[in-house]
């Protein structure tokens, strides 16, 4: 099943519509979280399984600036789904680095690139005056569709709670 909606991401993403791949990206976390944790509840399963098959991936120690951890990711799916917009809430969001003024999510057809994470500084002082975090919704669904496909291939057995038959009539 998650092979089917990887494709479908897919498609959407050729056919130019990513605001509707990005939807779907978004869910792939919260089925794999399912299959890895299934006791747990939505929260805690979305970002435990995007913590370690993606969110591993988007820093590295001593790295000061913004982002993708699961806090991001998860609030940036909340925000889209149950609000309409393309953003997060400082508020849902427990890195320091992570709490922003500016975020952006762009469209940059060059999946490699990830995006920008910028610090303003006041002056010549070392006060921050303001965080910018822009991110490349493309390079995010293939992080999303990669990381989800992988973990599907290697854990079939886990998703037997999605028995959904797709008929294609017509």
């Amino acid at each position: 099943m998650i092979d089917i909606i990887c494709n479908d991401i897919q498609k959407a993403t050729d056919a130019g519509a990513y605001i509707s791949a990005l939807s779907l990206a978004l869910t792939l976390p919260d089925w794999c979280g399912k299959a890895e944790y299934p006791d747990e509840r939505t929260t805690s399963r979305y970002k435990k399984w995007y913590s370690e098959n993606v969110g591993k991936y988007e820093t590295c120690e001593g790295y000061n600036g913004s982002y993708l951890s699961a806090d991001v990711v998860y609030s940036l799916r909340n925000h889209l789904f149950h609000q309409g917009t393309l953003s997060y809430d400082n508020d849902d969001v427990h890195q320091e680095q992570n709490k922003v003024e500016y975020f952006t999510l762009c469209l940059n057809k060059n999946k490699c690139d990830g995006g920008n994470s910028t610090i303003r500084y006041c002056g010549d002082t070392e006060e921050i005056e303001g965080r910018v975090f822009e991110v490349n919704a493309l390079n995010l669904i293939m992080k999303l569709k990669s990381c989800a496909m992988g973990y599907f291939k290697n854990n079939k057995e886990k998703f037997g709670f999605l028995n959904i038959t797709i008929l294609e009539k017509g």
